[in-house]
């Protein structure tokens, strides 16, 4: 008897970058070749060029069969035969969550390139930035600690 897979805990294997990337969805939903093979070719050949979009394609696919109830169609990323347990509320909170997490740092980074402007720095130098530092009064004046 084989295990019923959850589509939630898959699509957080796989969307997490470097478990995606590695395979270790494959991994849980016991397609073996294709693990060894995505391992294999992440580590030794293409490194991301080849697994991120592997990673991709399997967390939009686990997304889009979760929110409309859709079978995963078999191919060589989907074995036939994982038997996916039902689709609970936790599976689609999961995924729910990490899809705005990803959201969320991808507003970031969009708003980083936002400041373009290169005569305004990010983050301003300070010529008396360590003087407050607790270290630096702990032992004012008494010069470097010697052994």
């Amino acid at each position: 008897m084989t295990q019923e897979k959850s589509r939630g805990i898959a699509f957080f294997l796989s969307s997490i970058p470097v478990l995606g990337w590695f395979g270790w969805d494959k991994l849980y939903m016991g397609a073996y070749t294709i693990f060894f093979i995505q391992l294999f070719a992440t580590l030794l050949v293409m490194g991301c060029l080849f697994s991120f979009p592997i990673a991709v394609f399997t967390s939009i696919m686990i997304l889009l069969s979760t929110y409309f109830d859709a079978p995963l169609l078999p191919s060589f990323l989907f074995p036939q035969k994982v038997t996916w347990s039902p689709v609970t509320k936790g599976d689609r909170v999961l995924i729910g969550v990490m899809v705005l997490i990803y959201l969320y740092i991808a507003v970031m980074i969009m708003i980083g390139f936002l400041n373009t402007d290169p005569q305004t720095p990010l983050i301003t130098p300070n010529a008396n930035q360590n003087a407050n530092h607790p270290l630096y009064t702990i032992l004012p004046s008494q010069g470097p600690l010697r052994p």
